[in-house]
């Protein structure tokens, strides 16, 4: 046997007893020998895999199970949401609807904006200047002093010599 091979027996052996085809390692030896060589595995390693593949069936059988009854959950959801998808459209092309009958029904006016906005124009100002009238005396009354801050100060109340002191004699 040369390293090649051996390389290929150890490979073997390793998956073997790791996939749980050989519960030991003189099993693998013994079934990757037979494998390898071309013949068939014996009696006791074809009972062990026997023994194996059906425990494998049967969890199998056990997910597909699991992965169908997923399934049909996944698609009693899906049909779920297209009735809500169908109700939703429904009520939405019902109130368009409306929207429409709406804009149809509703009264249009006679008058262009221009006219209307110069007939407001002519009727409120009458009242408006009254109002305004009877204020103008009492903002006259409450005018306030006016204050530096607002810009109404003397360049005597702002000089350079009140604030600073250059040495000429005293502070005045």
């Amino acid at each position: 046997m040369d390293i090649e091979q051996t390389k290929k027996m150890n490979f073997m052996i390793r998956e073997l007893t790791r996939t749980g085809s050989c519960k030991n390692f003189d099993d693998a030896l013994a079934m990757a020998g037979n494998i390898y060589e071309g013949g068939m595995p014996d009696s006791h390693t074809s009972l062990v895999v026997t023994e194996e593949s059906e425990r494998v069936r049967e969890l199998v059988d056990q997910r597909i199970r699991h992965h169908l009854s997923s399934l049909d959950s996944l698609k009693e959801a899906a049909n779920k949401n297209a009735d809500f998808r169908e109700n939703v459209s429904g009520e939405l092309k019902r109130l368009w609807a409306a929207i429409d009958l709406l804009k149809q029904e509703a009264p249009k006016p006679q008058q262009r904006p221009a006219e209307i906005e110069s007939t407001a124009a002519v009727e409120q100002p009458q009242p408006v200047e009254q109002k305004v009238q009877l204020r103008l005396p009492q903002e006259e009354k409450q005018a306030p002093a006016p204050h530096p801050k607002a810009g109404n100060y003397n360049s005597n109340d702002v000089s350079l010599d009140k604030f600073f002191y250059f040495g000429t004699g005293p502070k005045k």
